[in-house]
């Protein structure tokens, strides 16, 4: 606080020296100009004086003094042409100095000023030039009326320096009075600054205590902020762990098997067609897993990229749905298939969603009835696909976050285990595509996934030809 008081004192102090300054740089500047205008209208009175005394004269017949007045005329001329360039170089000097506005536009009109005087001037002083250079062969009358003409433009000139001899008097006291209140309101400052010092002096106060509340909830915040952030952190390193125990169990499910199968071929206990037929459908499960894993990896890092082509969505659904069929005995699968239009699919994609979504209603229902369906709504040009199975339904737990990665639940058999990442593929490619796909249970018992799919598609793709 006395920090503040005293820079307030010292830019008091400060602007009262530059006011006197300003007052002095005005004076020094105005001044001289003054006296020059004062000399050139007492030179040009002179010049008027001479002007008569040559054309009396001249009229008397007396040619000495009509000489001698021409002299003196001439003598005026030259001196007024020295006041004239002095005065330019004091305004020129005066603009130079002062650092207003107000003041540099003063000097500016003055410099105008006195440059269409000057002009005035020697536009008279060549007119009387001529005049006297043939007054002897001018008559009386044409010697009257030259000696009116010149007496006329004399007293205009001398017209015009007082005009801004009064000009410059009236700068000097206007700049004065300016100077004066600027005065008056920077004394008016240092009083104000003087109570906005006392003023923050008594806010200070209060102002350190809400920085420091301020602090002390956005250290709360970050705190809050810290411990989500762990939460989080320890979710996913949950679903670290258990995804690593789902892809063991996965990837030790087929192996042992395959061991297995192995052992007995060679020990002779099974066929060989039916030992590498085992086999190989047990790799076929290793390559899947490993395919979902690569898919996930695309799909995060946005480089899936679709191989459209214009397909019948229905032989699609036929052509997964045939495969279903040949190895179930005890699970119908029906079809309710609607128009079949030709739309830009991704063959190989899309199989894999109808294929996921089989699996997953097989795996929850041992027996009973899988439903497909499609429906094609021209108003909202969009394509529908239902699969909806007669199981025991997607538990409450699992429902909301069905289609991220890694979830999964076991019920009540081994044929229900899975990596979790099936549906999290199937809701990449079908958004892939443009479209959504949700999840919910049916009234009466059961789950269903439907799928909505644009019918025109802007997405990223790459068009494979006819």
């Amino acid at each position: 606080m006395i920090l503040l008081l005293g820079i307030a004192i010292m830019f008091g102090i400060y602007q009262m020296s530059k006011i006197s300054q300003d007052i002095v740089t005005i004076a020094e500047s105005y001044s001289p100009l003054q006296d020059t205008l004062s000399n050139i209208r007492h030179q040009k009175a002179s010049q008027d004086s001479n002007i008569e005394k040559i054309f009396t004269h001249t009229l008397n017949g007396n040619e000495e003094l009509v000489n001698k007045a021409k002299e003196e005329f001439w003598f005026s001329s030259g001196i007024i042409d020295s006041e004239f360039s002095k005065a330019k170089k004091i305004i020129q000097a005066g603009h130079k100095t002062t650092d207003t506005f107000e003041s540099n536009l003063n000097f500016q009109i003055l410099d105008e000023r006195i440059g269409e005087i000057r002009n005035d001037h020697i536009i008279y002083d060549i007119e009387a030039g001529n005049t006297l250079s043939k007054l002897t062969s001018l008559n009386s009358q044409e010697i009257e009326s030259s000696r009116v003409n010149l007496i006329s433009q004399g007293q205009n000139i001398q017209k015009n320096l007082e005009v801004m001899s009064d000009e410059i008097s009236f700068y000097v006291d206007n700049t004065t009075v300016q100077i004066s209140q600027n005065e008056s309101d920077a004394l008016f400052g240092q009083v104000i600054i003087i109570t906005i010092v006392g003023a923050i002096a008594g806010t200070l106060v209060l102002l350190l205590s809400r920085i420091n509340s301020d602090l002390k909830k956005e250290v709360e915040l970050k705190t809050l902020e810290l411990k989500n952030a762990n939460e989080k952190l320890q979710k996913l390193d949950r679903m670290k762990d258990e995804f690593i125990g789902i892809a063991s169990h996965e990837l030790k499910s087929p192996i042992q098997p395959i061991f297995g199968f192995a052992e007995l071929a060679r020990s002779g206990d099974i066929d060989q067609n039916e030992a590498w037929d085992g086999v190989t459908e047990l790799a076929k499960k290793l390559q899947d897993l490993a395919n979902d894993v690569l898919d996930v990896s695309r799909l995060e890092s946005n480089r899936l990229i679709l191989h459209l082509e214009k397909l019948r969505i229905n032989d699609i659904i036929l052509g997964v749905t045939k495969g279903f069929k040949l190895n179930q005995n005890e699970i119908e699968i029906k079809e309710k298939l609607d128009e079949n239009i030709e739309i830009n699919l991704d063959r190989v994609r899309i199989e894999q969603v109808l294929r996921n979504l089989l699996n997953n209603a097989m795996k929850f229902t041992s027996k009973g009835t899988i439903e497909i369906t499609s429906h094609v709504n021209q108003e909202k040009d969009e394509l529908q696909i239902l699969v909806s199975d007669s199981g025991k339904g997607i538990p409450q737990d699992i429902l909301p976050n069905i289609f991220e990665k890694f979830v999964t639940k076991n019920l009540d058999s081994e044929n229900q285990s899975g990596t979790g990442l099936g549906l999290f593929l199937c809701k990449g490619i079908i958004e892939a595509h443009g479209g959504k796909i949700s999840a919910r249970n049916k009234k009466d018992h059961g789950a269903e996934f439907e799928i909505i799919i644009p019918i025109k598609q802007e997405i990223k793709q790459e068009i494979i030809p006819n």
